[in-house]
């Protein structure tokens, strides 16, 4: 038996989960959870072994208090990271 709980009603969400409900690109969370992890970001998430997991009550309010039209997301600090790659797995290719 499968029990379906709305998104809006789950504590913990998933990148894809939270995309959905907040309108904010699945990488984003992402990027900032792999940040978080490392202590170089602020995002309200946890992990479950190797899954990201971001929660729901505490980004709301994280959003509502980013939202005042001073605090920077340091959105430009996330597209570095992400251009960057930030876990790269694997060896690195070699140049021929």
């Amino acid at each position: 038996m499968e029990i379906n709980i709305p998104i809006w009603r789950k504590i913990l969400l998933t990148p894809d989960e939270a995309t959905e409900l907040f309108g904010l690109p699945a990488q984003f969370f992402r990027v900032a959870g792999a940040l978080t992890k490392n202590g170089q970001y602020d995002l309200p998430c946890c992990w479950i072994g190797s899954h990201l997991k971001i929660n729901r009550p505490k980004l709301e309010k994280w959003l509502e208090d980013k939202s005042d039209g001073v605090t920077d997301f340091k959105t430009s600090y996330l597209l570095g990271k992400l251009e960057n790659g930030i876990n790269k797995r694997g060896r690195k290719r070699k140049i021929r």
